[in-house]
């Protein structure tokens, strides 16, 4: 797969030479290579194709995301997908999360906000560890359409 912003392979995002900023991962990719955006002090936003089932481990640890929005289809946050994102606030997850790892969200200091298309009962059958912010429930479709607005 062609693309100036990223080097892929086989489906897989293996490099980034983008400015950073916001941050679309094209659709049809399936995974992205450990820690390809990890430590990046450039990156303000990112969305998340649902073509992604699960996110790699440490692939965004430390780096200074504001904004995340993952679409539908993804299942899985692997462990320490974000660890000490500091300045993460926002957090847009699909019904289609069934696991967030522990450490996922660890150390996202300023993590306010969480919006879930899904009901609490359905929120409630995620695995996943304790989060410390506001859970919002039945995010209505068009789930991502305001998302993408605030994150562009």
């Amino acid at each position: 797969m062609e693309n100036k912003v990223f080097e892929i392979k086989n489906n897989m995002i293996i490099k980034y030479f983008g400015d950073g900023g916001d941050i679309i991962l094209p659709d049809g990719v399936k995974d992205i290579f450990f820690e390809v955006f990890s430590t990046r002090k450039d990156i303000e936003s990112v969305v998340i194709p649902g073509s992604i089932e699960e996110i790699t481990p440490f692939v965004f640890e430390r780096c200074s995301l504001k904004k995340l929005v993952i679409n539908e289809g993804v299942k899985s946050i692997s462990l320490g997908s974000f660890l000490d994102c500091e300045l993460l606030e926002t957090v847009y997850l699909p019904k289609t999360i069934k696991d967030i790892s522990r450490r996922a969200f660890e150390g996202c200091t300023s993590l306010k906000i969480i919006y879930y298309a899904g009901s609490k009962e359905e929120w409630d059958l995620v695995n996943k560890t304790n989060l410390d912010c506001e859970i919002i429930f039945d995010y209505k479709y068009p789930f991502l359409a305001r998302a993408y607005e605030e994150v562009l």
